[in-house]
């Protein structure tokens, strides 16, 4: 079988990726890595991480993976300002953009302490801010 060499400037046209390795590894499932340093770059840090959650230092957003590697979610804190939420968005969105993410703003959560001393974490879609989404 002979398989046809391309370079990887016609092929990183053609199939719209960043760098070489992205042609053989793409992008991982939960790439908490590449979050990590979009989250960095914005001047505020990971603070933990548990299954498909991130959450991030002052608590004013939490991300989500998605069920694909390149795919974020964004909720907000429902104590968020909304000209935060609106700055923090645009700063998320260009730079998961330049790391190949698709970042969807999904609406609201609310962090709450249950009696023995464990979280409770609420989201709320973003179309009302009121009917719980899970």
């Amino acid at each position: 079988m002979v398989v046809p060499f391309y370079p990887f400037a016609y092929l990183h046209k053609k199939m719209n990726c960043r760098n070489q390795k992205d042609l053989y590894m793409g992008i991982p499932f939960r790439p908490l890595g590449i979050v990590t340093k979009i989250v960095e770059s914005m001047g505020l840090g990971v603070t933990y991480s548990y299954e498909d959650l991130v959450f991030i230092t002052h608590n004013a957003f939490m991300l989500r993976f998605g069920e694909q590697g390149e795919l974020l979610d964004v909720y907000f804190n429902k104590d968020c300002p909304d000209n935060e939420s609106e700055s923090i968005e645009k700063q998320l969105l260009a730079s998961c953009e330049e790391h190949g993410l698709t970042l969807s703003r999904k609406g609201t959560y609310e962090l709450s302490e249950k009696p023995n001393q464990t979280l409770s974490i609420q989201f709320f879609e973003d179309s009302d801010g009121s009917t719980p989404a899970q």
